[in-house]
């Protein structure tokens, strides 16, 4: 499938940890429902000492280079920490401190962000080999979605005015943005460019706010509210206000409004200062609340772009492609998907924890290593769609083929799928070639592991690493392509005696190597890179 080697990941090559991967994967895959919440306690507590096994393993057996000065850099890493360094100002000199306002919610405070470096174009060319046109162009990027992120805020602070919810109470504003709304509606409270309905949604997991599949129930999910039913006229005024047209002003509404749960907010409101702090719109990772709700949307029937495969020829309906290999072709960009909105949540985790606490994983972040189910999510609806009998009629009258035809070849169709998601999308660990849900765990357990312990290392006396690690870890993981984590000559973190590479962790991999050398090479110019602020 797409190039995947014949060999295991690192758990799946070192023998009997086989099986405390496997292990893992089956207690994910029947976890108990939240209705049995005895089941589920016990059944999570075995889990995190499973998760925590397999992540210390993985943090002993994935490649790490140490602080060996090697050479060159890779690309995709050079532009990574480049944009890292040029965001940095913009999270402590650009973009303002969120206003709390609305609803009285206590959610935990925002440390200071790091004192950014002062590094210039010069010193990027040489430490990163980035040309200067190339440096130019990723400053121009990060300023724009500076400010954007500046523009989340001026619309929620023209709201507030517009309302009076400073002086008055925000039931209005909640009848506003979700018309129909009983009345008096629900408390509304702001933090910076977010905007929260205090809503009676079901608890679950904060991380909902990125995976909305996580939600019990779709209609009330954080990620519900559309801002085409936001009435054209208001729609139209904020416009004015802001300077924006209608298009981008139903875009800015998409990325600002949720509803978290009236009963406990300050968890959800703690998980989503990713976004409210500024992080998600500067690296274009996890920005809007809707940006997976296309995963768990039913396809329709003209759905699949079944046309670009299936065709009519003298015998009658034929496949352009082995079955296997067009499932690959729409299962790839789902699970992308997924992979992007993962890393999303779990920078999100991390980044709320700082620097405090243990290095370890928590309770809570069992629904972040849950790949079995964000995978089914992604694929049922490839799934339902195939299955459905008004696909078959909608193809057959398209193709002018009997019914009967057409549905005997979506039959063999749902077969091929089901057998092949079954093991090379979602196989168990062991078998000759690795699935991706096995690629992807250990690649997200090495992730956090090093995630983790990064943020937490001493920094260089020249300058505070824990923002820019953050930083650099989004830029990458936004642009990284799946395929990496099973094709060699795709992976910035390859070894030479493996077929496939180790599960990726690119921050213990590339970060500090690549950072130390900015550093130097700053020093070398005679210009002390600790204090852009005093420079």
């Amino acid at each position: 499938m797409y190039g995947v080697a014949s060999a295991g990941g690192v758990l799946s090559e070192v023998g009997e940890p086989i099986n405390l991967l496997g292990e893992l994967i089956l207690a994910l895959t029947h976890r108990p429902s939240d209705g049995d919440p005895v089941a589920r306690r016990s059944a999570d507590q075995r889990l995190l000492e499973l998760l925590t096994q397999a992540a210390n393993l993985l943090h002993r057996t994935s490649w790490k280079a140490g602080d060996a000065d090697v050479e060159p850099i890779p690309k995709r890493v050079g532009v990574a920490l480049g944009l890292a360094l040029l965001s940095a100002p913009h999270l402590s000199g650009t973009l303002p401190p969120p206003v709390r306002d609305g609803a009285e919610v206590l959610d935990p405070p925002h440390r200071t962000p790091d004192t950014p470096l002062l590094i210039s174009n010069e010193v990027l060319e040489r430490a990163l080999g980035i040309a200067g046109w190339e440096v130019d162009e990723l400053r121009e990027e990060v300023d724009r979605r500076a400010g954007r992120s500046l523009k989340y805020v001026r619309t929620a602070s023209w709201l507030w005015s517009y309302f009076h919810l400073a002086e008055q109470p925000t039931f209005t504003l909640s009848r506003v943005l979700f018309p129909g709304t009983p009345e008096p509606g629900s408390p509304v409270c702001r933090r910076g460019g977010q905007l929260y309905l205090l809503s009676e949604v079901v608890p679950h997991s904060p991380h909902a706010l990125y995976l909305p599949w996580l939600s019990p129930d779709p209609a009330l999910c954080p990620t519900s509210f559309r801002s085409r039913t936001v009435d054209p006229s208001l729609r139209s005024r904020i416009g004015r206000g802001i300077g924006a047209d209608d298009e981008e002003v139903s875009e800015l509404l998409e990325a600002m409004v949720a509803l978290v749960p009236a009963a406990e907010p300050a968890p959800w409101l703690a998980a989503d200062q990713w976004r409210t702090h500024g992080w998600a719109g500067l690296t274009d990772l996890g920005p809007t609340y809707s940006a997976g709700d296309w995963l768990v949307r039913s396809l329709g029937v003209d759905g699949a772009d079944w046309r670009a495969w299936i065709r009519v020829g003298p015998e009658g309906l034929k496949l352009k492609n082995a079955p296997e290999k067009i499932f690959d072709a729409l299962a790839l960009p789902r699970i992308s998907a997924v992979s992007r909105l993962l890393y999303a949540a779990l920078l999100a985790s991390i980044h709320r924890e700082g620097s405090i606490g243990a290095a370890t994983l928590r309770l809570e972040d069992i629904e972040l290593f849950d790949v079995p189910r964000h995978m089914k999510a992604a694929l049922a609806p490839l799934h339902a769609w195939v299955a459905r009998s008004s696909t078959a009629r909608h193809i057959a009258k398209e193709t002018g083929r009997p019914l009967e035809e057409t549905s005997r070849l979506l039959t063999q169709i749902r077969a091929a799928w089901a057998t092949h998601e079954r093991t090379s999308w979602c196989g168990l660990p062991g078998s000759r070639t690795p699935s991706i849900q096995t690629l992807l765990l250990e690649h997200l357990l090495a992730l956090a592991g090093g995630m983790r312990v990064a943020v937490r290392r001493a920094p260089d006396p020249r300058g505070a690493h824990a923002d820019l690690a953050m930083l650099f870890a989004a830029h990458y993981l936004r642009e990284a392509r799946l395929e990496r984590l099973w094709i060699k000559s795709m992976s910035d973190c390859p070894l030479p005696d493996r077929k496939i590479p180790p599960a990726e962790d690119i921050v213990g991999t590339w970060f500090f190597r690549a950072l130390r050398r900015v550093l130097d090479e700053t020093e070398k110019e005679g210009l002390p890179a600790q204090r852009a602020s005093e420079a």
